[in-house]
């Protein structure tokens, strides 16, 4: 099998894998539903780490609801786009698209992210940031 097959082969899995969850976190609320798993940091220290409220976050965001969904985890939803238009590069480079859209391949980027994530962590932290703390 060619290279370029197998690549494609695993973005349909990928694609319909996430179908799946996305379907999944559609239909079972987190807030209402103890089928997902507690965030380890959370539990253990009673810190917020920068991925606490994604599920929630994007349970609402399935529901149309983008204020909600921004309280749960205002970073996750702030880079979604960015995480979109990634995944839509790589689809059309696996299915062997002539269109093709530049992404930033550089350490720099991945820096710069894991940058905004630990500020966001320590942020949503403090006493002072409500507005970046999930709502309980």
């Amino acid at each position: 099998m060619k290279p370029h097959a197998r690549e494609w082969q695993w973005a349909a899995a990928l694609t319909a894998a996430g179908a799946v969850g996305l379907a999944f976190l559609y239909a079972v609320d987190p807030e209402r539903s103890h089928l997902y798993p507690p965030c380890p940091l959370f539990f253990l220290s009673g810190l917020q780490c920068p991925g606490c409220g994604t599920a929630r976050a994007l349970h609402q965001l399935l529901h149309g609801h983008l204020a909600a969904a921004w309280r749960f985890n205002a970073l996750v939803v702030a880079l979604l786009p960015t995480a979109a238009y990634a995944l839509l590069a790589r689809g059309l480079t696996a299915a062997g698209s002539r269109l093709s859209l530049p992404v930033p391949r550089t350490a720099g980027w991945a820096w710069l992210l894991l940058g905004a994530a630990l500020v966001f962590g320590v942020f949503r932290n403090l006493p002072l940031s409500g507005l970046l703390s999930p709502v309980p």
